[in-house]
C-alpha cells in the first residue's frame, strides 16, 4: 500500500494470470486462475457519472451469498450498491465460484474462491473508472475470510485498505466448534486442518499489510459475543502496538487506532446500526482521507510493468531461487515401463530425505530464510522434487503449503538422471512430461492447491519445452550444463524471452531466438561472470561465504546497470536447503547482512523489486501486451 508498506513491495503485474471474456460494458466475465470457472463480476457508478476514475469498492458477500444482495433493488427505490455507488465511489460485486451466475463449485471461502477475488480485484484495477490508487476492500460477515485470504496470499494486490464487517474468525465461530455452535459450515471435522487453515481469517489476520478497519456491534448479528471482533483486531495489529500481526493501522469502529483488547474486558460498543451500508460508506471515506495518494498517481497495474511512453527509470526485478535436491530419489516407475536405464544404487552414505532427522534440519532452514526474507519485505521461489515432497507428505510436515500462504512461490526443480535415469535424453518427450507431472502431483499432495508454473533441469534435452509445457509449465531459468556446471554466454542478461525451441547444449541457435508464440517464458540470470559462477564451490572454500556474496554483489549491481526503462529486466540466483549456515547462534546472518547492505538500499532507491519467478514472467506477459513490435532483448 502506498505511503505504508515498505520498499520492499512484491509486484502486482498479472499475479494470479487473469482472464477477461467480452461483456457489457458494466459486466464483465473474469476467470479464476484456479479454478478456471468464469466469475461474474459488475461495476456500479454513480447515476451522476461524469467519466473520471473514481474511489473504488470491491465487496465481498457474506455467508454463502452473491452478488444479488448488493444488487437487488426494492421496488421504487436503489439497490445498496447504488446507494454507495451515489456517494461518489464505483462498487465492485462478483459472484464466487459456484454462486449466481458464476461457473465452478462453492469452495466455503477457501484458497480457490481467494484466487478468484484476487483475479478480480487484478482487473478491476485496469479499467478507466476505477481510480487503480484508490480502491478499498469490504467484506460482509463470513466474506471476511474470503478477503482476509486473498490480502494475505497475495499482498501485492492494489488494496488501499480492507474494511471487515462482523466477519467470523476462526472454525469456533464458522464450524459450530465451540460451545456456541454457531456457524454455516457445521458438520465440516474441527480437527481437519488441511480445510479450516484455509478458512480461518484470524489466521490471515496475521499478515495483513493493509490498513485494517473492524466493524463491530455489541450484538452481532450471528455470534453470542464479540471475542471473534477482538481477537481480529488482535492478530492483525502490529507488534509494535502489543498485536500479533503487521498491518500498517488498526481500528475497531471509531475508537483509538493500533489497540488491543483484552478479551475479558471488550470496549464500550454501539448497538447494531440500522443502516450497515451506509455506515460502511462513512468509514471508507474516512479511509480514503487518510490514506489515499495526495497526488494522482499511474494505475499501480499498469505503472508496474515497464514503459517505453511514460516511465525513463529502469526497475529490476530480483528473486531468490532455492533448488532443494532429490537425495533419495528412486527412477519413476513410468520412466522404468518406458525403458528407462535404472541409475546406480544410493550411496548410503549420501544424505537422504528419508531420514526424518536430515529432513527436518532441512524444512527448518527453509523456514529461518522464509523469516529473513520476509522482514526484507522478500519472496522466494522453492523449486522442490522428491523424496523431499513424497517424505513431506507422508509426515504430513505443510513446509510447503505455509511457505505459500506466506507469499512465497512453490516451484518444480527437476533432475533427470533421479527420475528419468541414466541416458534420459533418449526417452521420448511424453515420457519426460509424464514424469514431470507425476513429480507436479508430489508437490500437490504436500497441499499446494495453486498450480506450479515454474521448473528448472532437463537442460540439455532438446524437447524439455515440449515436455514441460505438456505438463502446463510455462517459466524456465536456471540453464547451466550440468557437465560442466557452467552458463552459456548466450543466455547472459536480464531480458526474458520466449525461445523457439530446445537446446543440446552446444547448438544454442534456436533458444536464444524470441518466439512471439512460444509456450515457455525463459528468465536470464541477469549480468553473471560465467566463470565465477561456475567456479561457486572453489570461491566459497577459498574465500569463505563472504567471497561468494562478494560475486553475488558485483552480478547484482551490474544487472541493475544494464536494466532498460522500456523492457522487463530480471536478476536472480539459487540457493540451497543448509547452504551458508554458519554461526549456529545466528544461522544465514550472512543472508541477512547482504539484503541489509545490498538488497534494501535498491529497493529503497526504486531500482530493484522483489518478485517470484512466475510474477516476473507475468509482468513480461503484460509487457508484450502492450509492446507488440519490440524484441524483448
Amino acid at each position: 500500500m502506498r505511503g505504508l508498506r515498505t520498499a520492499g513491495i512484491v509486484i502486482a503485474v498479472g499475479l494470479v494470470g487473469v482472464g477477461v471474456f467480452s461483456q457489457p460494458r458494466d459486466r464483465f466475465w473474469v476467470q479464476n486462475p484456479t479454478s478456471k470457472a468464469r466469475l461474474a463480476v459488475q461495476v456500479i457508478l454513480p447515476q451522476a457519472y461524469d467519466g473520471t476514475p473514481l474511489p473504488t469498492l470491491v465487496l465481498v458477500p457474506g455467508g454463502a451469498g452473491d452478488s444479488s444482495g448488493f444488487t437487488k433493488a426494492p421496488p421504487g427505490g436503489a439497490s445498496k450498491a447504488q446507494r454507495m455507488a451515489d456517494n461518489g465511489f464505483a462498487i465492485v460485486v462478483f459472484d464466487p465460484d459456484g454462486r449466481g451466475r458464476s461457473d465452478g463449485v462453492d469452495d466455503d471461502n477457501g484458497h480457490l474462491q481467494q484466487d478468484g477475488l484476487a483475479a478480480v480485484i487484478e482487473y478491476v484495477a485496469t479499467l478507466p473508472e476505477v481510480d487503480g490508487s484508490q480502491i478499498g476492500l469490504v467484506s460482509y460477515s463470513y466474506g471476511g475470510t474470503m478477503a482476509a485470504g486473498a490480502l494475505a496470499r497475495y499482498p501485492s494486490l492494489p488494496i488501499l485498505f480492507f474494511i471487515d464487517w462482523e466477519g467470523p474468525a476462526n472454525r469456533n465461530d464458522t464450524g459450530g466448534c465451540d460451545e456456541a455452535h454457531t456457524g454455516h459450515l457445521q458438520g465440516h471435522p474441527c480437527d481437519d486442518e488441511n480445510y479450516w487453515r484455509q478458512r480461518e481469517a484470524s489466521h490471515f489476520a496475521l499478515q495483513l499489510e493493509v490498513p485494517y478497519q473492524r466493524l463491530q456491534s455489541a450484538r452481532d448479528h450471528a455470534q453470542p459475543d464479540v471475542e471473534h471482533a477482538l481477537l481480529m483486531i488482535a492478530n492483525a495489529t502490529a507488534e509494535a502496538h502489543d498485536g500479533h500481526g503487521t498491518a500498517p493501522w488498526t481500528r475497531l469502529n471509531d475508537l483509538q487506532s493500533n489497540t488491543v483488547y483484552p478479551l475479558t474486558e471488550p470496549p464500550s460498543l454501539p448497538t447494531r446500526p440500522r443502516d450497515v451500508d451506509a455506515l460502511i460508506t462513512q468509514y471508507a471515506q474516512d479511509l480514503f482521507d487518510l490514506f489515499g495518494p495526495t497526488v494522482a498517481s499511474a494505475n499501480p497495474i499498469e505503472s508496474a510493468s515497464p514503459s517505453s511512453d511514460s516511465s525513463d527509470k529502469a526497475v529490476l526485478l530480483f528473486s531468490i531461487g532455492m533448488h532443494i535436491e532429490p537425495m533419495g530419489a528412486h527412477v519413476s516407475e513410468i520412466a522404468l515401463a518406458a525403458g528407462a536405464t535404472l541409475k546406480a544404487g544410493q550411496d548410503p552414505r549420501k544424505p537422504d530425505y528419508h531420514n526424518r532427522a536430515y529432513f527436518e534440519q532441512h524444512a527448518e532452514n527453509l523456514r529461518n530464510l522464509a523469516a529473513i526474507l520476509e522482514r526484507h519485505g522478500g519472496v522466494m521461489t522453492v523449486q522442490t522434487q522428491s523424496p523431499f515432497t513424497t517424505v513431506a507428505a507422508a509426515l504430513g510436515n505443510t513446509i510447503l503449503s505455509d511457505l505459500k500462504d506466506q507469499g512465497h512461490e512453490i516451484a518444480l526443480h527437476f533432475h533427470e538422471d533421479a527420475h528419468l535415469g541414466e541416458d534420459a535424453e533418449q526417452l521420448p518427450v511424453a515420457v519426460w512430461s509424464a514424469v514431470m507431472a507425476e513429480e507436479i502431483g508430489f508437490i500437490h499432495a504436500c497441499g499446494v492447491n495453486e498450480p506450479i508454473r515454474y521448473w528448472s533441469g532437463g537442460n540439455l534435452f532438446p524437447g524439455i519445452l515440449q515436455a514441460a509445457s505438456a505438463a502446463s509449465l510455462d517459466v524456465y531459468s536456471d540453464w547451466k550444463n550440468p557437465n560442466t556446471q557452467s552458463t552459456h554466454p548466450a543466455f547472459i542478461g536480464v531480458n526474458p524471452w520466449r525461445p523457439l525451441g530446445g537446446t543440446d547444449g552446444f547448438n544454442v541457435t534456436k533458444f536464444v531466438q524470441h518466439d512471439p508464440s512460444g509456450p515457455i517464458i525463459f528468465l536470464p540470470p541477469g549480468e553473471i561472470d560465467p566463470m565465477a559462477f561456475s567456479h561457486k564451490r572453489q570461491i566459497a572454500a577459498q574465500e569463505g561465504d563472504e567471497g561468494w556474496f562478494d560475486v553475488l554483489e558485483e552480478s547484482l549491481l551490474a544487472s541493475v546497470d544494464a536494466a532498460s526503462p522500456d523492457r522487463v529486466n530480471a536478476y536472480h540466483f539459487t540457493m540451497h536447503p543448509g547452504e551458508f549456515v554458519g554461526d549456529p547462534r545466528d544461522p544465514l546472518a550472512i543472508i541477512d547482512q547482504f539484503l541489509t547492505e545490498v538488497v534494501d538500499p535498491l529497493v529503497a532507491a526504486g531500482k530493484l523489486q522483489w518478485a517470484t519467478f512466475s510474477q516476473i514472467a507475468d509482468a513480461f506477459i503484460e509487457w508484450e501486451k502492450t509492446h507488440p513490435t519490440l524484441t524483448p532483448r
